[in-house]
Formats: structure tokens, sequence, C-alpha cells
């Protein structure tokens, strides 16, 4: 690949490439990894995971790091390097202020009860009777989707704790905010001539790409959150640090109903609710720390616009 070769591209173009990169490039590189992996697993593990004859814990999260990182790393990084001279800077990689890293980590800490309350809402949602059939798709889905990410975290082994904060909260955080935020988002705006529209355009991607559709609603304020983080910040390292506190307090919040109150599942919805003068005071304290935010990176000398992909 040439660098830069294909910097001349439209805006859609672009999109198109990307998404197709995505599809391309993380079924080629989830197959390698998969195979470089019989020499230890052996065959059985595969076989396994293709039957559904219920596959290793272990395996499963190898798995689960390998399509993580050829899903959104990959393919983020192809695109960069095919779309400008500076790949790194085109994805939005530049030297961070320790007093917006930590505004950044302080917003996914106050947003939680808000978080927590969209949450609640998403979770009360149904379609019409006549979707119904759609309905009992989605909750089997997200059904599945919560018992596997179960299995994966109910553990009190050091290692395996470890493991789960490799693959659940530093590889999504670095390799999500890579595609959405710094590839995806960027291009959006290029083509909508809007950073705004870009935010909620991809904030609504980031979500709907989770296939939890009754988790929908909070994930996708978190991608709004994230996006304007990118806008104010001019600096991906500032979404990537929101996403992995928001990511990081999930684990913890987990491990704690485990350890202290084990009789509740801390996936269902109702065990992390909020009163509703903390939900109030969430969304007045993050809105606050997002216009302070704002203003930290213009007085740092960021004030100018945010530059969308130059090559």
């Amino acid at each position: 690949m040439i660098k830069a070769s294909l910097s001349n591209l439209t805006p859609f173009t672009k999109l198109l490439l990307i998404l197709a990169m995505v599809v391309g490039l993380s079924s080629i590189f989830t197959l390698v990894f998969i195979v470089l992996a019989i020499p230890f697993t052996g065959i059985t593990a595969l076989k396994a995971l293709v039957s559904g004859a219920g596959a290793s814990i272990a395996f499963l999260k190898y798995i689960q790091a390998v399509q993580s990182i050829s899903i959104f790393i990959i393919p983020s990084i192809a695109v960069a390097w095919l779309f400008s001279n500076q790949p790194w800077r085109w994805m939005g990689f530049k030297k961070t202020k320790l007093s917006l890293i930590l505004i950044s980590a302080l917003i996914f800490i106050v947003c939680q009860p808000f978080v927590a309350y969209l949450a609640k809402i998403n979770a009360e949602l149904t379609l019409p009777e006549y979707l119904a059939f759609l309905e009992v798709w989605m909750k089997n889905t997200e059904s599945t989707i919560n018992q596997l990410v179960f299995q994966f975290l109910d553990t009190r082994s050091v290692a395996s704790i470890l493991s789960n904060l490799v693959i659940f909260v530093i590889i999504p955080a670095l390799g999500e905010e890579m595609l959405f935020r710094g590839a995806i988002q960027p291009v959006i705006a290029q083509w909508t001539k809007s950073q705004h529209w870009a935010v909620w355009i991809t904030a609504f991607l980031f979500s709907a790409m989770h296939l939890q559709f009754f988790t929908f609603l909070p994930r996708f304020f978190l991608g709004i959150m994230l996006g304007y983080l990118l806008v104010y910040g001019k600096n991906i390292w500032y979404p990537m640090v929101g996403h992995f506190m928001n990511n990081l307090l999930s684990l913890v919040i987990f491990y704690y109903y485990r350890a202290f109150q084990p009789d509740i599942n801390p996936m269902e919805i109702e065990a992390t609710g909020y009163a509703t003068w903390m939900v109030f005071v969430s969304i007045v304290v993050f809105t606050g720390c997002m216009l302070l935010l704002k203003r930290e990176a213009k007085s740092e000398g960021e004030h100018e616009k945010l530059e969308y992909h130059e090559t």
C-alpha cells in the first residue's frame, strides 16, 4: 500500500472504503489469527467454536480480542495510511494536555447515573404488536450476548481479571475510538460539512454496531459524548480516555456486585439504578465538565478549527 495514495477520494467514497476495509480486513485477519492459534489450542477448539458445542472461555476470549483488533484497529491503520502522509495525525493522535485528560475521565464518571437512567428507559421500551417477532429476536440476541459476557467476567482469578481488563476495557477504548472517532466521524464531517451531524451519525453507527438493542439509547448517548470530546479537544486521546473510564467503571461495578451482592446479576439494568436527584445532579455536572473541557482546550491554544484529515 502506497502512503496517501487514496487521499483525493471524495468523503463519501472514503466512507464506503472504510466500511469495505472493516469487512474485508476483519475477515482476513480473524481467520489468520485463528489459524495461528491452532498449534496451541488444537483443532478441537476450533471445531467446538464452529459447531457451537461449547468452546473454552479462554479460547472465546482470544477470539473476542482477535475480532476487536481485526475489526477496529487494523482497518483504521490501513485507511489512515492510504488517506494521509501523516497517518497517526490523520486519526487525531496529538500531544495531550493533562488537564483535558483528567476532565475527559471525570466526564465519564459523573455521567454514569444519567447513563443508567437512559438504560432503564431503553429497557422498558416495547415495539408495536405487529413487530413482536422482532422484539423477541432482539431480546434473545441481547440475552445471548449478556450471558456470554457474564461468563467471561465472572471470575476471581487475578490473571483472568487482568485479561478482562485488556479485552473489555483497553482494546475497545483504543480500537473503537480509532475507527469511529478517528476515521468515520471526520470523514462524515467532510461529507456533511457539519461537525454536529458527524457526531450524531457516528454515535448512531457506534451504538448500532454493538447489536444490543435494549441498551442502544445509553450507548448512543455515550457515543455523542465521545464525539464532542474529539470536536472540543481536537485530539483522539480524549475520547479514548473517556471510553476507557466508562468501560473500567462497568468492570468495577460488575466485580463489586459479584463480591458484595452475589445474589444480584450486575448485567441486569435494575441492578445499578440511581435516585432521581442523582440523575439530575449528573446531568448538571457532566454538562459543566463538557463546557470546562471546551474552555480549557481553547485556553491551551487549541482553538483552531478541527482539522478534518489533512494529507
